[in-house]
């Protein structure tokens, strides 16, 4: 069955496919939306290791299969295709693709385990070739690296050792990017995500050395955020400036009560998958809340394009959120951007998560489709003075 006889199968119409984009106009906005970044698309022997030779996210987005009527998948790229992030040119493509449609810069996931990088050729990619157009930090994603893809105790592939000797090497390693005049910083401080501080035997301990060699070495200080995933922290309780929603995960601003699961409303093609299923409009209903986790405490707001991690969790229970439209996405991130205050930050998670059905990329179904209601949301914001 080809791309477009299995689109058709599910219901979707012709009408839909790609078309080529349009330059847009240049958007000037005080609110930076910025989208997580995967770099799990080239290959590194760690992988061919443990999942096989010539393993990259692909080989997850490309043996999917519906599990109900009306399920999106497989998903097909299409104007990169299925890209290699080494091949040169490819993130030159991408960077030109985010900037055309207002994207201020990614936060790319950094995967560093007691000194050992993997997957780092993206961000090197980008620091060595100044020309390259996108701005962008690091995000570490600082939990085991296991075959169940959830950083826990079990299945652990490469296991994370945080130590104070580890805390130094690691500020030394990553401060080189603060430098560069596209590193993405809040009123001035280069921006440094951490997925789960709680995993440090002591983050406020870990702080400290971060800032005082810094500050020995003449480098800015950079302005932390924590992820809120796992039951996380309040940020100034661990010494950072700020957290920011992570969406699937719950968070402070988040009203479960709003969400709507519909899991049994399907006829299955595949009764022995396990997953759950909410609706994309209850979770747009759930995180669009204006609350603050607390009056002295910085939140910065999250939105996701759509959610299926069905392709990479194929033998454990998925999440799918059905029933994700741009126009729902637009309005969810219209929403966060009219309430952000300036210089904020509205994080998208994620720029190319292809294996969680997270991405903005363009896909052979929707083509450009949520890229518009992108640049529509900011455009509309700015135009209207927001």
């Amino acid at each position: 069955m080809n791309a477009y006889t299995q689109l058709k199968h599910l219901g979707f119409s012709k009408s839909g496919f790609w078309t080529p984009y349009e330059d847009k106009p240049k958007i000037h906005s005080t609110k930076k939306v910025v989208a997580y970044y995967l770099p799990q698309f080239h290959t590194i022997p760690e992988n061919d290791l443990h999942w096989g030779k010539g393993f990259t996210e692909w080989r997850n987005v490309s043996r999917s299969l519906p599990i109900f009527e009306g399920h999106y998948q497989p998903r097909y790229p299409s104007d990169l295709g299925y890209y290699d992030l080494t091949t040169p040119g490819v993130i030159e493509q991408q960077a030109a693709l985010a900037r055309n449609y207002g994207i201020h810069g990614w936060a790319m996931y950094y995967y560093w385990f007691d000194s050992q990088k993997l997957l780092s050729k993206p961000i090197e990619i980008i620091y060595k070739n100044p020309e390259i157009d996108i701005n962008y930090c690091v995000f570490w994603a600082n939990e085991n690296w296991t075959r169940s893809w959830d950083g826990q105790s079990s299945n652990v592939i490469i296991s994370q050792k945080h130590s104070p000797e580890d805390d130094i090497r690691f500020i030394a390693e990553v401060s080189k990017y603060f430098s560069d005049p596209r590193y993405i910083k809040y009123q001035g401080q280069p921006v440094l995500i951490i997925y789960r501080p709680n995993l440090f035997p002591s983050i406020l301990h870990t702080v400290e050395r971060w800032k005082n060699w810094c500050s020995i070495h003449n480098i800015p200080l950079p302005y932390l955020i924590n992820s809120e995933v796992f039951n996380s922290d309040l940020p100034k309780n661990i010494g950072f400036d700020a957290s920011a929603e992570f969406p699937i995960h719950a968070s402070r601003s988040f009203n479960q009560e709003n969400l709507r699961q519909i899991t049994g409303e399907f006829n299955l093609y595949d009764s022995q998958r396990s997953f759950k299923c909410l609706t994309y409009e209850s979770c747009v209903d759930a995180w669009s809340t204006n609350e603050k986790i607390a009056s002295d405490q910085k939140l910065f707001k999250c939105v996701f394009p759509d959610w299926d991690n069905s392709s990479r969790r194929f033998d454990i229970e998925s999440t799918i959120i059905y029933g994700s439209t741009p126009s729902l996405y637009e309005k969810w991130l219209s929403f966060c951007i009219k309430n952000a205050e300036q210089d904020d930050f509205i994080f998208i998670n994620a720029w190319n998560e292809w294996a969680e059905g997270a991405y903005l990329e363009p896909d052979l179904f929707h083509g450009h489709a949520y890229l518009e209601a992108t640049w529509r949301a900011i455009h509309l914001n700015e135009k209207n003075g927001g």
